[in-house]
């Protein structure tokens, strides 16, 4: 009973150190951080492999407003498919003010990509109007 019951702990303690380790900051600094702040519908979604077991999700996403990078139409980033990878969850058809970086966290090093996370604050426009404020008075 005592093995099974370390078991578990250790099992849970490990799984959480592979959990994301997020350190949101304010809406300034997020700003301040990432390479491109915009909102954007999402109009397309896809998985990218970088392996045969390894896949992230690329959002096809159409411009509405930019704030900061100068990106304008449509444009593609990468985000992680939500398994203890920090990916944001995007769903078609939805606005999102999104703060995005180069990275190549999702490539595995291979090359750098813009990629959004859930370590910053974005999210829905509808839940997002005070931060859209504070971003419009940042520029």
């Amino acid at each position: 009973m005592k093995k099974g019951l370390l078991f578990l702990i250790f099992v849970c303690i490990t799984t959480i150190g592979y959990g994301c380790d997020c350190k949101n900051g304010s809406v300034a600094q997020n700003f301040k951080a990432h390479q491109v702040v915009i909102t954007a519908e999402v109009i397309g979604l896809s998985k990218v492999f970088y392996r045969d077991d390894v896949y992230r999700i690329q959002v096809e996403l159409k411009v509405t407003e930019s704030f900061k990078g100068g990106k304008s139409g449509t444009i593609k980033i990468i985000t992680g498919n939500g398994y203890g990878d920090c990916g944001f969850h995007f769903e078609q058809g939805n606005r999102y003010l999104i703060f995005a970086s180069l990275s190549d966290v999702y490539s595995e090093g291979a090359k750098e990509e813009l990629t959004a996370t859930v370590c910053s604050h974005t999210g829905l426009v509808d839940k997002k109007s005070k931060q859209i404020k504070v971003v419009r008075n940042l520029m």
